[in-house]
């Protein structure tokens, strides 16, 4: 949901996937935590993937907003 507001919003998706893996980097520095069943969010590589997945959605999402604000 968060990616589709983001580019309807004027903010490119593919930048998502970057600012995952800088998060995920810094939370490696951190250690483990419990098993993702278990967290109230999902692990940033499931996270990453998922936004990978709909990057196509989310940029013509983008695109036509884009688009509207011309």
């Amino acid at each position: 949901m968060g990616l589709l507001y983001m580019a309807r919003a004027g903010y490119d998706p593919r930048q998502a996937v970057a600012f995952w893996k800088r998060f995920s980097k810094h939370g490696s520095k951190r250690g483990g935590g419990p098993p993702e069943f278990l967290r109230t969010h999902p692990l940033d590589k499931t996270r990453i993937a998922r936004i990978n997945r709909l990057i196509p959605k989310a940029m013509a999402e983008y695109k036509r907003a884009k688009k509207s604000r011309k």
